[in-house]
């Protein structure tokens, strides 16, 4: 009997074990979710910063913010309250002060953006200071903002808020960036 060149029962076993070790591999390394978590949170840094020039375009013309009725506008609606809206709406409220200012009056937005998941978890929030807030009071403006969202997959799990904001009293400073609560 002439002995068949081939493979033992090892060898491909061997093969199979390495090739499942490197598949798991690079499926750890890729990981599509958190790719994909990543890139909505890419989609939401760029909404807010867009709403944030449109905010300072619109403070520039009038010399100060859109109002603000009740205490939550946001890209889940508007109520009086805490946001978010629940159940959430399927966009900015037809009566939001934001969206009457930037889209219906100053036509400086074609539409205002809204969360890539826009539910209860992940939702565009704005809130400019009162008139009777500090650094506004005596001024009858609303003279500072702020806007944000929470990030799926923050660089620091310990800043999960994207905000942008002018008001220098907040811990966090002015500017947009990743920090650990929308309004302090």
């Amino acid at each position: 009997m002439k002995k068949k060149p081939g493979f033992s029962l090892i060898e491909v076993m061997v093969v199979v074990a390495l090739l499942g070790i490197l598949s798991s591999s690079v499926a750890v390394a890729v990981n599509p979710t958190k790719r994909i978590a990543q890139a909505r949170d890419a989609q939401r840094k760029t909404d807010i910063s867009v709403i944030t020039n449109s905010l300072i375009e619109y403070e520039f013309t009038f010399g100060q913010y859109p109002a603000r009725l009740g205490s939550c506008d946001s890209s889940t609606g508007r109520k009086n309250g805490n946001c978010p809206v629940n159940p959430p709406q399927r966009n900015w409220g037809s009566d939001s002060p934001i969206k009457i200012a930037l889209i219906d009056q100053q036509q400086l937005l074609k539409q205002l953006p809204i969360d890539p998941k826009n539910d209860v978890t992940y939702y565009y929030y704005y809130r400019p200071r009162r008139p009777n807030q500090q650094p506004c009071q005596g001024t009858g403006k609303y003279c500072r903002y702020w806007i944000g969202v929470r990030l799926e997959s923050p660089i620091d799990p310990l800043k999960p808020i994207y905000r942008c904001s002018d008001n220098e009293r907040l811990a966090d400073g002015t500017g947009c960036k990743e920090v650990n609560n929308y309004n302090q």
